[in-house]
């Protein structure tokens, strides 16, 4: 069987014999956040399924994310609580219920420009819009929420350039203007909001540094306080301050960082309000105290401390030993540890750690007596990720494959949860400065493999690496399919070589012989996943990176190369003869050309021959092959803004069978332009974001609505993505079972979800060829196996409509398998007639469709979920 045989087709397969629809891209929305400054996080069951969940800012954004916990503490990717009108870079964050509505709201503090506000929980992950309480001017460091007045409503409560004030809370989502607890506590260097007079109120203790002094602020009435009173000036500059009982004798004691000695020391409550001299709690093996929090994490009843030294870079803990603290115990790798939680993430009824580093969103789990090593909850985009955007899983939805640069050498895959979130890290593989990774199915069983190459400058060596796909995504152990000495990491690429119908491997590394040289070699598969060394292919030059393609219709793969050395500019390519050898160097491009940042290549005038598509500082220029001839033609511009221009990705985004040109440059939104065909190409259209300068990355179903979206790394917004507003929509309950024509049933919607329109199309996908079926609708989703002696699986839920009121409704599939019909909205199908659907409504649709594996039956499609507006 040749595996190779739809793979240069696949995107002019995609071109659906349905009605074409305009091509447009939704905002850019959040993806695998990097917080490449540092960021905040809370935690609480802000969904009501009674796990924990994570909201998190960092000070590069100008918003908040959540996390949802799915159980067992593993969470979904990061989702945008909501854009933020004022871009104030958030600093602090805290989960509260502010309305007193039961669930908890999200408040912040932010700076550039100096803000509180707040985001209102509307229930089930839903929040609204950003809705400022102050704005004004003065520094705004930690903020709390202690209800300040005992009126049953939580205040926030910040400090301002070292004054407390607190923002009294009306009710409903309202807030008076700023108040002074007191006229000036003097330079409050931390405060922590506690009943420390056991009397049924809010208390606060604040430190101060300047003078050496831990004070408290007591509250005498609702709403009226006294003025500050001494603790102790027995530690020098005290900051950050916490009331716990250190020592289990029921008696609050006071924990504060000692700066000018960078530890952390208890004062034991005597009664009173008097304490006494400070004991040492934890002293970093480096640096000053960067952070610390204390928690009882073995279970014994008594609170233990985790910190970090700013120079540490890594977690400690101490066991609480009755009020003498043990040695500090290392907890992970070191690492640009930030902030951290304490806070039980799996439910397992003990407390973990949750923590930020530079880039990344990191938990500790507790178990067996210690902390177990960290998992990834987020990503560090924010260091050039090697990217790639296979279907792992097989549900029809992009998920993600990814390694940082920079010491990161992991690739690990995060499964698409549908409607634009990932799920935290799944399966990885460790790699040395990793450097490529594709998704192919190298062993023809019908899933995609990867193939990812890494080297190691240390060692001198180059390997490429092959992991086989077990089935749903579940990974084998890599397998080294060739390594050799090397002195920089290996590219490569994959094509069928020798013309026997599977995929074979051309690997890149620069070695020195004699002068540093890139070395070419044939890796040939000889049967499935095995594979042996062929030829080296002797070269003399440096080389920037090489494509493949098929160019002269002998169906053996051909190679394109960008050189440079001194003197040398040159893009070229060579034939492959199908015995593993290439043919001699023919130029494209000659040394006296600009800057090339990449080539790609795909057949872009569909005549069956590949063509050059080249991104550098004459712009973004096309190379058509010329048959008769047997060479490239001269260049025609795309796209004439070179500035800064770092290339870019071809890909079929309309389903109009032409390859669509994406580009990217620093400084300039990224953009595309559409192909129009026999060579000609539309304007140039930017995508939406928010900070120009974005990296187009990948094309992928990532909303599950069966068009293809952009993924982009960007500067501000870490890993993000703009939808294809193509088709609408949210993929759901999939993937669908298979079906007789070996693939997984799918659903999407095109024209336009605004009610007002009435431009509804439904488009079943994937489907068997020639065959009978109807579109269902309900208001709501479920899930029945085998519904009605079906092969297939419901997953409707409610009152269940059905489109086959007439000829007109039942659909007939193509030869594709592809069939769509128009959804009138103000005629929407009920068990008891119809109804007109409004703005705001929801509504859940499927396929069902006549199967025959291998006697007649039926089957369904995955789920389609649609909120009209």
């Amino acid at each position: 069987m040749n595996v190779l045989a739809g793979s240069r087709t696949s995107l002019l397969a995609a071109a659906l014999t349905c009605a074409a629809f305009s091509q447009d891209f939704g905002p850019q929305s959040l993806t695998l956040d990097a917080f490449p400054s540092g960021f905040s996080s809370a935690l609480a069951d802000f969904d009501g399924d009674g796990d924990q969940d994570i909201v998190a800012v960092g000070t590069a954004r100008a918003t908040a994310v959540w996390l949802e916990n799915v159980g067992g503490g593993r969470y979904l990717g990061q989702r945008e609580l909501g854009p933020d009108a004022v871009r104030s870079e958030k600093y602090d964050v805290k989960a509260v219920d502010l309305d007193g509505d039961g669930d908890p709201d999200v408040l912040f503090s932010g700076r550039a420009p100096q803000k509180v506000g707040w985001y209102e929980n509307l229930g089930s992950g839903q929040f609204a819009e950003p809705r400022a309480i102050s704005q004004a001017g003065g520094q705004l460091n930690d903020v709390q929420a202690i209800d300040v007045d005992s009126d049953g409503f939580l205040d926030p409560v910040v400090n301002v350039q070292g004054t407390l004030v607190w923002f009294p809370n009306l009710g409903g989502g309202n807030f008076a203007a700023q108040e002074a607890i007191v006229p000036s506590p003097g330079a409050s260097t931390g405060f922590d909001g506690v009943d420390l007079d056991q009397d049924g109120d809010q208390d606060i203790v604040f430190t101060n540094a300047n003078q050496n002094q831990i004070k408290w602020i007591e509250q005498t009435s609702p709403g009226v306080w006294a003025s500050p009173a001494l603790l102790s000036t027995s530690i020098s500059s005290p900051s950050r301050p916490q009331v716990v009982d250190v020592d289990g004798d029921g008696l609050l004691d006071l924990v504060a960082v000692n700066e000018s000695a960078d530890v952390v020391v208890w004062l034991q409550g005597l009664g009173a309000l008097m304490f006494s001299t400070p004991q040492l709690v934890f002293a970093p093996s480096h640096g000053t105290v960067a952070e610390y929090r204390m928690g009882d994490f073995d279970g014994d009843g008594s609170v233990d401390v985790v910190g970090l030294g700013s120079d540490t870079e890594a977690y400690q803990w101490s066991r609480n030993l009755g009020g003498d603290f043990s040695q500090p115990q290392g907890i992970g790798e070191e690492t640009l540890m930030r902030e951290l939680k304490i806070v039980d993430l799996d439910g397992d009824g003990d407390l973990d750690i949750l923590a930020t580093e530079e880039a990344r969103l990191l938990a500790f789990r507790w178990e067996a007596g210690g902390f177990d090593a960290a998992t990834q909850l987020g990503v560090a985009t924010n260091l050039a990720p090697i990217f790639e955007t296979p279907d792992l899983d097989g549900d029809g939805l992009a998920d993600l494959v990814m390694a940082g640069e920079l010491g990161d050498r992991n690739y690990t895959w995060y499964r698409n949860s549908g409607g634009g979130t990932w799920s935290t890290p799944g399966e990885s593989f460790s790699m040395r400065e990793p450097q490529q990774v594709k998704g192919v199915d190298i062993d023809a069983d019908g899933d995609l493999d990867l193939v990812a190459s890494g080297g190691s400058y240390d060692a001198a060596r180059a390997w490429v690496h092959w992991v086989e796909n077990l089935g749903g995504g579940m990974l084998g152990a890599p397998r080294t399919l060739h390594s050799d000495l090397a002195d920089s990491g290996a590219t490569f690429e994959l094509g069928d070589f020798d013309g026997d119908g599977d995929w074979d491997l051309l690997w890149s590394h620069e070695k020195f012989i004699g002068s540093l040289t890139t070395r070419f070699e044939w890796i040939e598969q000889t049967a499935p996943g095995v594979f042996a060394p062929g030829p080296v292919l002797p070269d003399n030059l440096l080389q920037n990176s090489f494509r493949l393609g098929q160019v002269n219709g002998d169906a053996f793969a051909d190679a394109f190369q960008i050189r440079f050395q001194t003197g040398q500019n040159r893009l070229t390519w060579r034939a492959g003869d199908g015995g593993g050898q290439l043919g001699p160097e023919m130029i494209i491009r000659d040394a006296a050309s600009p800057r090339i940042a990449e080539a790609r290549v795909a057949d872009m005038d569909g005549d069956g021959h590949d063509d050059v598509v080249v991104f550098g500082d004459n712009g973004v220029d096309l190379h058509l092959w010329q048959p008769t001839l047997s060479a490239f033609g001269p260049s025609t511009s795309i796209d004439s803004v070179g500035a800064w221009l770092i290339g870019g990705v071809l890909r079929d985004v309309n389903r109009d069978g032409r390859i669509d040109v994406f580009i990217s440059s620093t400084g300039v939104a990224a953009r595309w332009s559409e192909n129009l065909g026999g060579g000609l190409f539309g304007p140039v259209q930017p995508l939406p974001e928010v900070d120009p300068g974005s990296r187009v990355l990948a094309l992928g179903d990532v909303d599950g609505d069966l068009d293809l979206d952009v993924l982009k790394l960007t500067s501000i917004e870490g890993l993000a993505w703009n939808t294809n507003l193509a088709r609408f929509g949210e993929g759901y309950c999939g993937p669908a079972a298979l079906n007789s024509s070996g693939a997984y049933g799918a659903m999407s919607a095109a024209g336009s979800k605004v009610i007002a329109d009435n431009d509804v199309v439904l488009v079943a996908e994937r489907l068997p060829a020639l065959t009978f079926g109807f579109f269902l609708v309900a208001p709501g989703d479920g899930f029945v196996v085998a519904a009605g002696g079906s092969q297939g699986n419901l997953c409707l839920g409610g009152r269940i409509g059905r489109l086959n009121r007439g000829p007109a409704e039942i659909f007939r599939t193509n030869t594709s398998g592809e069939a769509s019909r128009t959804l009138n909205v103000l005629d929407v199908p009920t068990p008891t007639g119809s109804e007109a659907l409004l703005p705001g409504d929801t509504r859940y649709f499927q396929a069902w469709f006549r199967d025959a594996q291998p006697t007649v039956t039926s089957n369904f499609t995955a789920g389609l979920r649609i909120q009209f507006e």
